[in-house]
Parts: C-alpha cells; sequence; structure tokens
C-alpha cells in the first residue's frame, strides 16, 4: 500500500456505487478507505480536512459546463 496510515473518504450517493466502493476496498485489501454514503456537500461535514481531494463521477452525472469533461475526474491539492 502507497500510504498506510493515510486516509481515504470516498462519498458516494448511490446506493449501488457505495457497495461498489467497499467492495474494491475489500478487493484491495484496504482498511483505510472509508466511504460515506450521501451528496456533496453535505456529506462532507464533520469529515477530516483534506490534503488532496480527487472529484470524480460514478455515473457521469456532470453539468455540460463542468471542468474537466475528458475522464469526469479532477484532483486538487487542498494543502496550499
Amino acid at each position: 500500500m502507497l500510504a498506510p496510515r493515510g486516509r481515504v473518504y470516498a462519498i458516494e450517493v448511490d446506493p449501488e456505487g457505495v457497495e461498489l466502493c467497499r467492495e474494491n476496498a475489500r478487493a484491495h485489501g484496504t482498511d483505510n478507505v472509508h466511504v460515506v454514503a450521501g451528496r456533496a456537500p453535505e456529506a462532507l461535514a464533520g469529515l477530516p480536512a483534506p490534503d488532496a481531494v480527487f472529484v470524480g463521477g460514478s455515473k457521469a452525472a456532470w453539468h455540460p459546463s463542468s471542468t474537466p469533461r475528458s475522464g469526469h475526474s479532477a484532483k486538487v491539492d487542498a494543502s496550499s
């Protein structure tokens, strides 16, 4: 594991996606992935401040004016 002391919080609104995230974490032998069922930003309440944020869509539910379009994801350094 790249960051064994790190923590990953996965916010997922879709119940099927929640279970898929949990199955993937188990399949990869990770014990630091915490799946939170809910919709951002409300589901972020009470979570620790992040060092980095990855934003992606499991169902590609992006608004046409959203960026980036390619890959439906973005990573943001939240430490600055």
